[in-house]
């Protein structure tokens, strides 16, 4: 009797041992191209599946007995889930295949004494039967990358193969509308019929259109020039994703493409716990114009096992070489992962920045995923995790936790360098992060805000929607310079938009912009706001924020800001705070307008998102005694 209960136990862990094993071998297998798919469009996702012990294996993939090589494709881990093991992800371009069936063959090899397993699958490609040639030019006339749209009538098609993309269950890339010209060039079939094309790039550069009629084989040539020049401004979205993230899908090559065609200077990679090579991905975009600077970083999870609270924050760090060992995603506090990320920055300096590094908080009151969704408020929210209410002054009651310290350094949840206020199109979650920034300044707690496309995909969420205008942060040979941009962001001189541009200066004897103290000594303060936008970009509002209460309006509905005649426009008005204050402009989408139907040709460009943009805090030293007091929070 001992001994058969002695053996019951044991059998049943050797049981349970057996289904964990078996849950985390998944069955090898092409998700993509899907056997007996068709395909109309240009490029179509490879995406294998197997198990996790075959990530060291040799892929060798061919095309009806051809050899097929994408130096961009990636192997990965599925983190987040054992069950499913491993993913490659290549591309497969399908323009110079004849219309028909095809076989995609996979060899995988994992080493001598193991056996070789074979993959395949049938495909049958049937583009229109006309073949366009897309060629997308800048302003000289030099061939560069970008997003093109094809619409019938007012609708632009959907422009991807959704059997390619069963393998994706966030399901981003099922409707994309938007064509990648890499390069400046991009081939499809159509139908007969006229079409009108679209070419975009990022908001600076106005939006190329064509109407054509396509009856045979078709060239169509579409410009892009720069029409909204940023001296001195560099363009930065600092939260980004590649498909090395876990619940990103797009592969790399795709991917290299979007962020050429983004209209930036800068990007940040941004994956999920673990530095990114980015190498790869400048190689690919050697010889394009236009392209952005690459910088390497990560995304991390702050998780807590002691409080069973699974997604507490994410903080999001940049510059960071590949090599860095990324710190434990168990951090025992939010403060403790700022500590982890700065010893990781010093123990392994980045080659432009040295030991300096910035970081984020990203999305501290949750994401919106989806524009046609609700947004998930607990999703990687800081702030609601937590129990941020704005209306109690930090350290206290309920926000008792914003001001723990770390033992050794003092360190506390808030000593980030800035706070992502906006984050993907989600314009409530904007308002929400934008008033607690509003509460935190009022207080003396001055972080930078940001705005960053946390962009996982080619559609849906993207890349430079929003993004940071960064001064001060362009070296003497015009380039980007890393270690000025961490500088400069940290110091609050940042511009977010959607679309617009907007300017502040504070005036009273000297001047100062975003990020700036002036001392007023108590004379009035002139404050000159400047717009501007392309002109595919509405904007309908302007507003001069003092210490969180709207001071000035001016609605530009009846008159739309922007035209061929005038496409600035200044303003100019006059403060006298009797106290030390802050100032912040905003233009763009009227404050008190809920919905984001934008239409015309921003809704084709950017759907989901409306057009807005925001300055970083000009700072006033009203007794001029070199000491910035908060207002407070604002009496019950």
């Amino acid at each position: 009797m001992h001994a058969s209960s002695c053996v019951r136990p044991v059998a049943v862990v050797a049981l349970a041992v057996t289904l964990i094993a078996c849950r985390a071998r998944p069955t090898p297998a092409v998700q993509s191209p899907a056997d007996g798919s068709v395909l109309l469009w240009d490029w179509t996702p490879v995406a294998l599946q197997f198990p996790a012990a075959w990530k060291d294996a040799r892929f060798e993939l061919s095309l009806d007995g051809e050899p097929v090589d994408d130096p961009l494709a990636i192997v990965r881990d599925r983190q987040w889930s054992a069950r499913r093991g491993a993913q490659y992800l290549g591309t497969l371009d399908l323009t110079r295949l004849q219309p028909g069936p095809h076989r995609l063959e996979v060899t995988i090899r994992r080493g001598f004494a193991r056996p070789v397993t074979t993959l395949g699958s049938t495909f049958t490609t049937a583009p229109g039967p006309h073949r366009v040639h897309v060629h997308v030019v800048d302003g000289e006339g030099r061939p560069v990358t970008a997003r093109v749209f094809v619409l019938r009538g007012e609708t632009p098609l959907t422009v991807t193969d959704a059997t390619s993309w069963r393998f994706d269950h966030k399901h981003r890339e099922r409707t994309r509308t938007a064509l990648l010209a890499f390069g400046g060039e991009v081939e499809i079939g159509l139908a007969s019929g006229t079409y009108t094309f679209l070419a975009a790039r990022g908001f600076r550069e106005d939006v190329g259109r064509a109407e054509v009629g396509v009856n045979g084989e078709t060239e169509v040539r579409l410009e892009v020039p720069r029409v909204l020049p940023t001296p001195g401004l560099l363009a930065a979205d600092l939260h980004l994703h590649t498909g090395l993230s876990d619940d990103a899908y797009t592969p790399m090559r795709p991917r290299a493409a979007s962020f050429a065609a983004s209209g930036l200077d800068v990007v940040g990679l941004a994956d999920h716990d673990r530095p990114t090579d980015p190498d790869p991905i400048v190689g690919a975009l050697t010889g394009q114009a236009h392209a952005p600077l690459v910088l390497g970083g990560m995304e991390l999870d702050v998780r807590s096992r002691a409080r069973k609270e699974w997604d507490v924050a994410h903080l999001a760090v940049g510059p960071l070489v590949a090599t860095a060992p990324p710190p434990t995603r168990f951090a025992r506090s939010v403060g403790h992962a700022i500590d982890l990320l700065r010893r990781t920055a010093e123990a392994h300096p980045h080659p432009a920045t040295g030991d300096d590094v910035l970081i984020q908080l990203a999305h501290p009151r949750g994401i919106h995923f989806m524009p046609s969704e609700r947004p998930k408020h607990m999703a990687w929210a800081l702030f609601n995790n937590k129990g941020f209410d704005r209306t109690i002054p930090v350290g206290q009651g309920s926000n008792a936790w914003m001001a723990e310290r770390v033992p050794r350094t003092g360190t506390t949840p808030l000593d980030v360098d800035a706070i992502e206020v906006s984050n993907r199109m989600g314009l409530a979650k904007y308002r929400e992060v934008r008033a607690d920034w509003f509460a935190l300044l009022d207080q003396g707690v001055v972080r930078t805000a940001t705005g960053n496309s946390d962009s996982h995909a080619l559609a849906v969420e993207l890349v430079g929607w929003p993004c940071n205008l960064v001064a001060g942060a362009v070296g003497p040979d015009g380039a980007p310079d890393p270690a000025a941009l961490v500088r400069s962001v940290r110091a609050g001189r940042v511009v977010v938009t959607t679309g617009p541009v907007v300017s502040l200066e504070a005036r009273a004897g000297t001047v100062a912009g975003p990020g700036d103290l002036l001392a007023t000594g108590g004379a009035p303060v002139e404050v000159r706001v400047r717009v501007e936008a392309a002109p595919w970009v509405p904007v309908h509002e302007v507003r001069l924020v003092q210490d969180g209460a709207v001071i000035e309006r001016i609605d530009l509905s009846a008159a739309p800001l922007v035209s061929a005649e005038s496409p600035v426009r200044e303003f100019t008005f006059s403060v006298s705070p009797a106290r030390d204050a802050w100032l912040v402009a905003e233009a763009g989408w009227p404050e008190a307008r809920e919905d984001i139907d934008v239409g015309g040709t921003y809704g084709i460009v950017a759907p989901g998102y409306v057009p807005y943009a925001f300055t970083n805090a000009v700072r006033l030293d009203v007794d001029a005694d070199g000491t910035w007091t908060p207002p407070g929070l604002p009496r019950p």
